[in-house]
């Protein structure tokens, strides 16, 4: 995770679902995986729009455990739409995308934080990925 090259680190982001599903202990994969979305969400753009990518695989690794997935991951998520300022970009895109996947799993203290997350998303976001969180928003509204 802290190789110098970034398609290395690239990489890591692509395998780390198939990693998190081998750790048996539920405590220890948590904490795994929580540090290394961190850690790579910190690496530079390439690799962090590789983790964002992810992200969605990552916490579905947690949908079977009885605490869901750790609040660590969303948070990442959604710090990391609230402070990117690309415009229909490819980040733009893995967020929007990644929308489905975290849906079901914002735990309804953090509904408000998401909420305002898609609310920039859909500002910010060119035509395509602004109809489609407006889309998301709606559903998490009719939830």
């Amino acid at each position: 995770m802290e190789d110098p090259t970034a398609h290395v680190r690239q990489s890591v982001c692509l395998s780390l679902p198939a990693i998190c599903k081998r750790i048996e202990s539920s405590d220890y994969r948590r904490d795994f995986a929580v540090k290394a979305v961190t850690v790579l969400a910190q690496s530079g753009d390439d690799v962090r729009c590789a983790i964002l990518e992810m992200l969605g695989e990552i916490i579905y690794v947690f949908d079977k455990d009885e605490g869901g997935p750790p609040l660590e991951l969303l948070q990442v998520y959604m710090e990391d739409v609230n402070g990117h300022s690309a415009v229909d970009g490819d980040w733009d895109v893995v967020a929007a995308f990644n929308v489905c996947s975290l849906r079901c799993d914002v735990e309804e203290k953090l509904m408000n934080s998401f909420q305002v997350s898609l609310s920039r998303l859909g500002l910010t976001a060119g035509t395509s990925c602004a109809i489609f969180t407006h889309v998301c928003r709606y559903v998490l509204a009719t939830r």
